[in-house]
């Protein structure tokens, strides 16, 4: 990607997310918070203290699992947060060179598909650089919510075509029909 292309879809990327976080359908849709519980089991069993949650959008997952680990999110999205939402925020592309240091794990849910598909391999090689261990889930089909008529999911594939990017980790179908990865 030509130097120029990136920062202007860095910034319509940043713009389209702040107008959708400002409305209440997207901000109050359940989201990666219901599957708390596997996460927390998954986050356990590999010893995970620090988490880094990648497109951390609202908090409430973080929040709820804030008794047991302690968390950084990352977003490109400013206004993400709910107003209560005690977990720190750093705003920035996931596709960026992210100077945060390094996590036991990262959490990053219903994100991947939000993603440009030419910036998905370096979202993908922070994900496995930044953490030894992670859950991730991936919408597999189309958003229901849209953006001035334009879809917020712009990678839609099956589980075997993100198995296929995502080295370090297998992804599969989960019964919802949503690609899960632990690793």
């Amino acid at each position: 990607m030509d130097t120029v292309a990136l920062p202007e879809l860095k910034s319509s990327e940043r713009q389209k997310y702040e107008h959708v976080w400002s409305g209440k359908e997207y901000r109050t849709a359940n989201r990666g918070e219901r599957r708390h519980h596997p996460m927390r089991g998954h986050l356990r069993t590999v010893g995970a203290k620090r988490i880094v949650s990648f497109g951390m959008g609202t908090g409430r997952l973080e929040t709820i699992l804030s008794d047991e680990f302690e968390f950084l999110g990352v977003d490109i999205a400013s206004n993400c947060r709910d107003s209560d939402c005690p977990i720190p925020l750093v705003v920035a592309g996931l596709w960026e060179d992210l100077d945060i240091g390094t996590f036991d794990a990262v959490i990053c849910t219903d994100v991947l598909e939000h993603i440009p598909e030419k910036l998905l391999p370096k979202v993908i090689d922070n994900l496995g650089v930044i953490a030894p261990h992670g859950y991730i889930t991936i919408g597999l089909s189309e958003e229901k919510l849209k953006f001035k008529d334009l879809p917020l999911h712009m990678t839609i594939h099956d589980a075997e075509w993100w198995d296929e990017r995502i080295p370090f980790a297998e992804v599969t179908t989960s019964l919802g029909g949503v690609g899960v990865a632990r690793y």
